[in-house]
Order: C-alpha cells, then structure tokens, then sequence
C-alpha cells in the first residue's frame, strides 16, 4: 500500500505529531508498505535523513500563531500548490492527514479527490475551541470528505466529537519499545551515583507543562535532600530568557539541557532515577509517560484527562492533582523513601506500555484503513 502522511508540522524540530508520523511511517514500511511524508522543514539539513521525505520548500515557521495554533506550523500558502501537485501526481492508496484542521496545508488536503482520506485528530483543549464551532458548518462539510477518523485517545475524541459528532476510531500515540529499552552510553556529568535524579521533558515555555510546579516541589525536597538534582531536557534558559514566574527560583543543582538528540534522551531516561510530568492541562495524550514507561523509570505525573487515559494511580505511576507542589514534593519524596514501591510500578509500567508498542499499532492502523476502503 502506498500511504502519504501530510501534516504542518516543522519536522526539523522536536514535537509530539513529528514523532508520531516518523514513527509510524517506520513501522508501516516494515511491514511491507511504501509511506511518504509530505510536510514542511525550517532546516533541511536536519530532515534530510527522514526517508521518503518530500519537503515543501524550507519556509520559516511563523514567529507568532495565536492562541490556539501550534508553535512550528507552516503558514505560506504556497505550500497548497505544492501539496497537490505531490497528491495529483503520486499513484497514493491512502493520504492521511495529521491534523486536518489546522490551516492551510492540512485544511487544503481534505479537498484532494483523487485518494481515500484519512486523518488523525490530536488535539484537546479543556477550555475548548470558539473557531470550531464559529464555523462549524462549513468545517463539517470539509471533514465529510474523510473516509476514516483516528484520535490518540478517549479525551482527543470527546473534545472532537462534541463539535464533530462522527464515529471514531481510537488509536493511540506509540514508543519504540527496543529503543527505549536498549542500553546506550551514559552522560558522563550525571555518573555520580549519590545524586537522586528527577528528569522533566518538554517544552518547559509552555506553562500548561507545569515545570514551576515541580520547581516549587524540588525547592520543598532540597534541604531534607541535598543530592537531589533536577534534569530539565527540551529547555534551555539563561538569563533574561527565564520566564518571568520562574526567575525568584534561585535554585542548586538543576540543569537545563535543551534539546536533545533520540540517543541522549534515552540515556536521560536510564539515568534519572524518577520522571515527573507536572503538567496542568490541554494534553490528548502523554508521550513522554509511555517513553518513560517503556525506559523502566517510575512515574509521577498529574491527574489530568490526557494523562490518566495512559496510567493509573498507584498501579504504573503515581498521580496527583494539577498545580499542587505539595502533593508533587510528598509523592517524589515517597519514592525517594520506598524502593520496593518504585520496583513495583516500573514492573506494572512495563507491562502496561505494550499496548503502546508501533508494530501494534501500524497493524492496528492497517486493518482501519482496510476496514473503512471496503465499506
């Protein structure tokens, strides 16, 4: 089967889409089918190893998209007359569209003809979208064209569903389990095995990520754990670029990364001794929850809707409410003090993380596919 995923994500830069289709896109060449992905790049040199790659030519992605855009997504139009000339002109089975909303790329894609559409919706917002249903009608006639409609979990769907109310299918987001799980070499700063390692992963810029949360948490734990460090991978602040609300932490032993290569971030997963995603809100998902699962590093995260569809309390993490350092700082102390209950969650995590497994979820992703082309 020939399969074209087109999405509007800058995939020279780390996100949660870009990760998905990469990932995907493997596993379905796999197992036997030719997959193209069709998308912009702000810096070619770094997507020029992604295979079957067919980039819309490098535009910069716009400085500023407004509140409920994403950071990094195409917005030259020129992209439009590209993508259909790649569409028109390709003999593709399948155009899978990651996000089919988002302008114009994707939104333009649901006009193609000529090849079956499917798209994947992942996005939720708690406080909802006032553009979908301003416009309701006229994007429900555009979404009409699919042939089939994938979410990455329970919460994405009834965000979608309550202004889209079609039949979904529910597949998550996925991990690369042998990857994950490899043994690779270690970050020579962080050996000194004294050092209790918390890690945190994300763009830490936004606040629904909660890393203030969690630096209240460590300025709690510091004193009654002074080998306490904290690893913060996906940002790095000097400054004046410190946001204003985190500045008056003046806080020993944290290190703030940046971004990180697949290689390093895998090593940081083996090295911490516990993962905290202190996150707030507005998450259809947790990625880094199943890579830290499939890592075998135990998890305290927030009980949030995105987040609880992928862990469960005291069974393969520990949750506790958004926006509580308390709660956060007793939950990493408990760890830190009872090994057995670490050992215990790690086990659970591991088990539980095979449904998340891409080679399950690229069959998964095949059978919806030939399910929906012969009705």
């Amino acid at each position: 089967m020939r399969i074209a995923f087109v999405s509007t994500c800058d995939y020279a830069t780390p996100s949660g889409v870009k990760n998905h289709v990469c990932d995907l896109a493997n596993e379905l060449t796999n197992q036997g089918n030719s997959v193209y992905i069709i998308g912009p790049s702000s810096q070619p040199s770094i997507t020029s190893h992604i295979p079957n790659f067919m980039q819309i030519a490098s535009f910069p992605s716009a400085a500023k998209t407004g509140r409920y855009i994403p950071p990094h997504i195409l917005l030259n139009p020129k992209a439009i007359s590209y993508l259909h000339n790649v569409l028109n002109s390709e003999n593709f089975d399948i155009v899978h569209i990651q996000e089919p909303l988002i302008p114009p790329l994707c939104i333009s894609a649901l006009f193609h003809k000529k090849t079956p559409l499917f798209a994947t919706f992942h996005t939720y917002y708690e406080e909802g979208q006032p553009l979908y249903r301003m416009f309701r009608p006229i994007l429900n006639t555009w979404l009409n064209r699919l042939h089939g409609r994938i979410t990455v979990s329970q919460p994405a769907t009834k965000y979608i569903e309550q202004y889209f109310p079609y039949d979904y299918k529910i597949i998550p987001n996925g991990v690369n389990l042998d990857k994950f799980s490899s043994s690779v070499p270690s970050i020579p700063q962080l050996n000194d095995s004294d050092y209790i390692n918390l890690l945190f992963v994300g763009h830490a810029q936004y606040k629904r990520k909660g890393l203030q949360y969690l630096l209240e948490a460590y300025q709690l734990l510091k004193v009654k754990y002074p080998k306490l460090r904290l690893i913060v991978a996906g940002t790095r602040w000097t400054g004046a670029s410190i946001p204003t609300e985190l500045k008056h932490f003046a806080l020993q032993d944290i290190l703030y990364l940046g971004t990180v290569s697949d290689e390093e971030l895998i090593a940081l997963y083996q090295t911490a001794d516990i993962f905290c995603a202190p996150s707030i809100g507005n998450e259809s998902f947790g990625i880094v929850l199943i890579e830290a699962m499939a890592a075998g590093i135990p998890i305290i995260t927030t009980k949030i809707d995105g987040y609880m569809s992928v862990v469960r309390d005291n069974h393969d993490a520990l949750l506790v409410p958004p926006k509580d350092s308390n709660a956060l700082a007793q939950a990493i102390k408990r760890l830190i003090d009872e090994p057995v209950l670490r050992q215990r969650l790690v086990e659970q995590a591991k088990i539980g993380v095979q449904r998340y497994s891409w080679k399950n979820l690229a069959k998964e992703t095949l059978e919806y596919y030939n399910e929906k082309l012969s009705q």
